[in-house]
């Protein structure tokens, strides 16, 4: 499934889905329930934040604090993608989270239903015709959640791209 220019597998959609309608209703989700549009942050802050708590970095009352607000039900309601994540907020919460702070304001741009082309141009403008294509790749097949450039993908960058030459 593709949305917001994103591959999704079906697998990570219907999780998604699932807990999603669970959040919600309290219940389980049925097997045959319509689809719902989840957005793209509320999949990648889910997953942010389940590392952050796994860790035992923080709790979801202290990230909800961090970000400025009381109650750690702002928190769920981010990652259930029942409420937008503010555009001021998106600093302090990528800070907390230690995500790539342009990664979620360009998710939270996409969450309003602003046209992102601009602030795609803006962002990417310095990268040539082929590097934006080889970048959009890279943000399909990693179903746009930004990982990190470990050394083994690094190498493996390097391996792809050796003995090619610019023409």
């Amino acid at each position: 499934m593709i949305d917001n220019g994103v591959a999704h597998t079906g697998d990570e959609k219907t999780m998604a889905l699932n807990k999603l309608t669970s959040a919600r209703t309290g219940t389980a989700a049925p097997a045959a329930s319509k689809e719902v549009e989840i957005p793209e942050i509320a999949v990648f802050l889910d997953k942010a934040i389940e590392r952050a708590l796994r860790e035992g970095n923080t709790s979801q009352a202290e990230i909800a604090r961090a970000v400025g607000y009381k109650s750690p039900n702002v928190i769920s309601m981010f990652k259930s993608g029942a409420m937008k994540v503010p555009l001021d907020k998106v600093g302090v919460l990528a800070e907390v989270l230690n995500v790539d702070p342009m990664h979620l304001f360009r998710l939270a741009l996409a969450q309003f239903a602003l046209d992102i082309s601009l602030w795609e141009k803006l962002q990417t403008g310095v990268l040539s015709q082929n590097e934006k294509k080889i970048l959009s790749h890279i943000r399909k097949v990693t179903n746009n959640t930004d990982p990190k450039p470990t050394p083994a993908i690094l190498a493996g960058i390097k391996k792809a791209f050796e003995g090619r030459s610019s023409l």
